[in-house]
């Protein structure tokens, strides 16, 4: 859209559809593993249970090539100093030695989640973003972490 679409252009907008909506109970961990754009959901998830003041554990592993490519980083921040319960995680995939990038470096692998998820009985896993990184995400979940499909909501597109 942002290709084509004139200033000022009428679109047609639907409300939002399908089946990929939070879980907000106190006893489950929303762990949102997102790459690239894949994080826009994310953003309003963690906005709903800020403003709301839910209890609901979630956290949010984004993977991004580099640290300008990461997406709503201010306000995830700011989510994450006002919410206890939000944390916010970035792992670059491509950052070098110019980028002074101080965070983690590499893919989203099993470790990492199993390190920031904790009880992975009480998680719900959330994957958005490019197919390989929700195919990559959904076996990891499934094939080595040995977790029933029940606890995985993908969203993925090209």
């Amino acid at each position: 859209m942002v290709d084509w679409a004139e200033e000022g252009q009428k679109l047609h907008v639907i409300p939002p559809v399908g089946r990929f909506l939070p879980v907000f109970e106190p006893d489950k961990h929303l762990v949102c593993i997102a790459g690239g754009s894949g994080v826009t959901p994310f953003r309003g998830f963690a906005r709903e249970a800020t403003q709301s003041k839910l209890t609901t554990r979630m956290t949010l592993l984004y993977s991004v090539r580099t640290p300008k490519d990461i997406i709503f980083r201010d306000e995830f921040t700011a989510l994450e100093a006002e919410n206890p319960h939000f944390q916010f995680q970035v792992t670059c995939t491509r950052a070098d030695e110019a980028d002074a990038w101080q965070g983690r470096r590499g893919r989203i692998d099993a470790d990492w989640i199993t390190e920031r998820a904790g009880n992975l009985s009480t998680a719900i896993f959330y994957a958005c973003g490019p197919t390989t990184l929700v195919e990559a995400t959904e076996s990891l979940i499934r094939d080595t972490l040995k977790l029933p499909k029940e606890q995985i909501k993908l969203e993925k597109w090209g």
